[in-house]
């Protein structure tokens, strides 16, 4: 059995009539009976019933028509794959992010990636931070955003450094403490904002957990993640304490260095760069923008 038999008694099945589906195929009508007589032989069964006035599918002939069209399928597709060059490949390249900030570095960096590899398909995951570590280990995405002491141990690859992002304090530009070049934190008042500690990094919230636990109940607002925390502080609720990454700043905000609070690193994780060009390049390129802002 091969495919030319297949396209042959495809052909016939569709016209119920030998010399319309010999004509479709550019053949002789004696041509595409001795096709279906060969494929009847091998098969071992009779595909249709022939008589001078007509032509109907057996049984068999009516269960063969979807397997035909699947094998051709399949064939066509393997055909294709096999004809695409190098060049021509689609690379895939997956991405975890655990917030539309770390989105948003994402959209700067493809930018530059598309640029240097106009073939690369990306892709990106939005999700929490231990979801997202599993997807990790199972491959379902190669590379994800991440700072460092927020993962620990449950994250399977290697981690790169980035950038170092200090703690400051980020204030909608009318409040009192926006014109500030720099702030001790006994001068951080007014009310604050404090994020979920499941969305932030362990040494974030012990700072914003000791900052808070002078104040009055009043003077606390819980804002939930990055964004809503941000969000709460440009509509003048209050100020939050976060990593300063330069690179997605809102110009909407204030953002207000805090003598004392440790430097967190950000950067990414990944399982390995072996047989992956995309997400070496992807790296490169990260590498190269951090650089171009000095937060390695």
């Amino acid at each position: 059995m091969n495919t030319f038999q297949l396209e042959c008694f495809l052909a016939v099945a569709e016209y119920l009539n030998f010399t319309k589906a010999a004509e479709q195929m550019r053949l002789t009508q004696p041509a595409i009976s001795n096709q279906i007589k060969t494929l009847e032989a091998e098969l071992g069964v009779k595909l249709f019933f022939r008589t001078s006035r007509d032509v109907r599918l057996t049984k068999a002939g009516t269960q063969l028509i979807e397997e035909a069209k699947s094998i051709l399928k399949s064939f066509g597709n393997i055909k294709h794959r096999l004809k695409e060059t190098d060049d021509e490949r689609v690379i895939s390249l997956k991405i975890g992010c655990h917030n539309q900030l770390e989105v948003n570095l994402t959209a700067l960096f493809l930018k530059k990636l598309l640029k240097e590899m106009p073939k690369v398909q990306p892709s990106i995951k939005y999700m929490p931070f231990k979801s997202m570590a599993n997807l990790l280990e199972d491959e379902s995405i190669q590379v994800m955003f991440g700072y460092k002491d927020t993962m620990k141990k449950s994250v399977p690859g290697k981690y790169l450094h980035l950038m170092s992002c200090p703690l400051v304090c980020v204030c909608s530009k009318e409040h009192p403490l926006a014109h500030r070049k720099a702030l001790d934190p006994d001068q951080l008042t007014g009310r604050m904002i404090l994020c979920e500690p499941h969305s932030i990094p362990q040494a974030v919230f012990k700072c914003q957990s000791d900052l808070a636990s002078s104040r009055k109940d009043q003077d606390v607002i819980i804002g939930d993640g990055f964004e809503s925390s941000l969000a709460l502080s440009k509509a003048g609720v209050g100020f939050v304490i976060i990593p300063d990454n330069l690179l997605i700043r809102d110009p909407d905000l204030a953002y207000i260095p805090v003598n004392g609070f440790s430097v967190i690193s950000f950067g990414v994780y990944y399982k390995t760069l072996k047989g992956n060009a995309a997400l070496k390049t992807f790296i490169e390129v990260m590498k190269s923008e951090s650089l171009s802002k000095t937060l390695i």
